[in-house]
């Protein structure tokens, strides 16, 4: 009987956390380009991505060293386009997303 009280409570716990799980808000991912002056090789693009990549709140970053951009997806409760500039811009380089907006008009910029 201990058991298969032990059995239901635990099967319990297991279904209210799933439920809970199952009404959360569902995060909503932005998406920005940001041009990035100053990048010379690409040493300087691996150290901008990886840094980009783990900044609070990125969820996803690839940067472009021959078109000098980088394309960042991220959390916006978490983050900003601000702060995203702020990480790029305290690894010495330029960063603008408005400049970014104009020149590119494609949703994924490739690695080179």
């Amino acid at each position: 009987m201990k058991k298969l009280s032990l059995v239901l409570i635990v099967l319990f716990l297991f279904s209210a956390v799933f439920t809970l799980g199952a009404f959360q808000e569902k995060k909503e991912v932005k998406k920005s380009f940001v041009s990035i002056d100053g990048m010379s090789c690409g040493v300087c693009r691996a150290k901008v991505e990886k840094s980009l990549r783990n900044a609070s709140g990125v969820t996803k970053a690839e940067v472009s060293l021959e078109k000098k951009m980088a394309y960042i997806e991220f959390d916006e409760a978490k983050t900003s386009v601000t702060d995203i500039e702020k990480v790029i811009t305290g690894l010495g380089y330029k960063a603008n997303d408005k400049e970014a907006i104009k020149a590119e008009k494609t949703d994924k910029v490739e690695k080179k």
